[in-house]
């Protein structure tokens, strides 16, 4: 029996005292009885609502049980795929501007870098060619004029190339005259501008020979 003077944490390990006699016992309060409220104490529960201890422990037990679980799967569960690149992660195009001129590399790099390609500049068709040997741009911009090796001459080079007989080649250049112009395209050029050139126009023709390509 319960004794509502003793101090419930004294009651809890031992046995309890009997009350007077002439005490009557307190019925059990707030939808829990004494033994109860003790058991909860000893076990450190909240006392949840009007709830008796015996549900309390049944709903940790629930809890616990569902730790485990979501525990357990994420243990096992498989790391999910990456997702597929897009063609913007793939990273950007690279066009290849081959002129001697220092100036015109700088602007016309600029230029497709700000359009979103990858700039490899070289000074000339012998260091166009050398560097060809380790990268291959997606399209290449060549002046004709140029020492050592001229445009002309490389594109007949890169027209006999199997790996870059294929390689979009405009030419751009102060030569605008038909003679020029039409030698080049014998060669192989894919297009060919005069110097000074219009940027809209250069980017409008670099992306319509881009658009079908593949990476």
């Amino acid at each position: 029996m319960i004794n509502l003077d003793e101090p419930l944490d004294k009651q809890i390990d031992g046995v309890t005292p009997a009350a007077p006699a002439n005490v009557e016992q307190a019925p059990p309060t707030a939808g829990k009885s004494v033994g109860e409220a003790a058991l909860a104490k000893r076990l450190r529960l909240p006392l949840i609502g009007r709830q008796p201890v015996s549900f309390q422990l049944q709903v940790l037990a629930t809890a616990f049980l569902v730790f485990l679980a979501l525990a357990g799967r994420t243990a096992t569960s498989p790391l999910p795929a990456p997702a597929r690149q897009n063609e913007d992660e793939a990273g950007p195009r690279a066009v290849m501007v081959v002129d001697d001129s220092l100036t015109v590399r700088k602007i016309t790099g600029r230029l497709l870098e700000r359009a979103g390609y990858r700039v490899i500049t070289a000074k000339d068709g012998v260091d166009a060619l050398e560097q060809l040997s380790e990268v291959k741009p997606a399209l290449m911009l060549a002046d004709i004029e140029m020492p050592r090796m001229d445009g002309f001459e490389l594109l007949r080079r890169l027209r006999a190339d199997a790996r870059f007989k294929s390689l979009p080649v405009i030419m751009i250049t102060s030569r605008t005259a038909d003679k020029h112009r039409n030698f080049a395209l014998e060669l192989g050029a894919s297009d060919y501008l005069g110097k000074p050139y219009d940027e809209e126009a250069l980017l409008r023709t670099i992306a319509e020979y881009l658009k079908n390509e593949t990476r």
